[in-house]
């Protein structure tokens, strides 16, 4: 039976293709509307990657501002005042895309789940086969790929 028949409730809030997680895309659209960041470890492409779920505003904001410390604002000359960076502008349009759309998820009434094709991570480590460790602010990748994940963090041992 096909999952976007009319007419079905659950069906219209269930992903179309049995390898999505719903239940991981609802986390994800949780954090997005602010949700205190859960920590995570997913398993995506042969790795473990361990963090706290964030928001994409939260994850675009940090882009912003790494930006805007490697290639600062153009000065102003007698042709031109300042401009912004591209890439700084690129990760405004990204901040307030974003936001409206959380807004728009989670304004009063709403009552169907986005299904978030990226989710967004920060403080987080990877854990590869045969490699130690290594740490990074944020990471954002496509739910899709992610093959299976669990409620916690990993920590390197001691």
């Amino acid at each position: 039976m096909d999952n976007q028949t009319e007419g079905n409730d659950e069906a219209a809030t269930q992903p179309s293709d049995d390898r999505e997680d719903y239940f991981f895309r609802t986390l994800a659209d949780l954090a997005n509307g602010g949700l205190p960041g859960m920590a995570v470890t997913l398993t995506c492409d042969g790795m473990l990657i361990s963090g706290q779920l964030t928001s994409s505003v939260a994850f675009f904001e940090y882009i912003r501002e790494a930006w805007e410390r490697i290639v600062p604002t153009r000065p102003a000359d007698d042709e031109q005042p300042g401009k912004k960076n591209a890439l700084v502008v690129l990760a405004e349009q990204a901040i307030e895309a974003s936001r409206e759309r959380n807004e728009e998820f989670f304004s009063e009434g709403t009552t169907e789940f986005l299904l978030t094709t990226f989710v967004h991570l920060r403080d987080v480590r990877y854990f590869v086969p045969g490699s130690p460790p290594f740490k990074t602010d944020f990471w954002r990748g496509r739910i899709d790929r992610i093959s299976g994940f669990n409620i916690g963090q990993m920590v390197e041992a001691d």
